[in-house]
């Protein structure tokens, strides 16, 4: 492993979900688990907000996989919000399809606000910098948004794996804790909402 971490998305339900198996496989809009035709959810354009600090390890992988979700989602913008990092993060970043703000001075929080100003989509994505969206996210995003098009007041999103080499007590313990149990909580490193409810609360 690399360090960087990946999103596992929530089953949505009443609680806000089930951690979904981690080795399911996404092809098209078809559940190969079940033969099942997942719902589509079109009519929704997307853009992805993703705040970064130094991230040039971990940057260009986190862009990759969400250019694989332009298979089968309409992507309005991705917007890398970049921190004023002293590595090669924005650089990289401007060698994708993104657009790349600077941010001098605010907490993550201030970051992803810029982030959705400068976007356009109806459907706001917040991944963190060093998170890659999985076959699983790939798999349920429809169903997803399909149950967030009936509930425009839903906040959804996922849990993240936990690097194989992690060393830190809060991943290998806290993070670690959310994979194998329902859980309602949901971390900031990957958030899903409309941009009608992220205007209501006023970001």
């Amino acid at each position: 492993s690399d360090g960087s971490r990946l999103a596992i998305p929530l089953r949505c339900s009443g609680s806000w979900g089930e951690v979904l198996p981690r080795k399911a496989q996404y092809a098209g809009f078809v559940d190969h688990m079940t033969g099942n035709e997942l719902p589509s959810a079109t009519g929704f354009s997307v853009s992805f907000i993703i705040p970064a600090f130094n991230e040039e390890l971990h940057i260009a992988n986190t862009l990759a996989s969400i250019e694989r979700a332009a298979e089968f989602l309409t992507i309005a913008d991705v917007v890398v919000v970049d921190n004023c990092s002293v590595d090669r993060t924005a650089e990289i970043a401007a060698q994708s399809a993104a657009k790349v703000l600077s941010v001098a001075d605010g907490p993550v929080s201030r970051l992803r606000n810029i982030g959705v100003a400068n976007s356009t989509g109806d459907l706001l994505v917040f991944v963190d910098a060093d998170v890659s969206l999985t076959d699983d996210w790939y798999r349920w995003i429809n169903a997803a948004m399909e149950r967030i098009r009936v509930e425009p007041m839903l906040v959804t999103g996922s849990h993240c794996l936990v690097p194989q080499d992690a060393t830190s007590l809060l991943e290998k313990y806290w993070f670690a804790s959310f994979q194998h149990s329902a859980s309602s909580h949901l971390g900031t490193a990957h958030l899903i909402m409309t941009r009608q409810l992220f205007d209501l609360v006023g970001g």
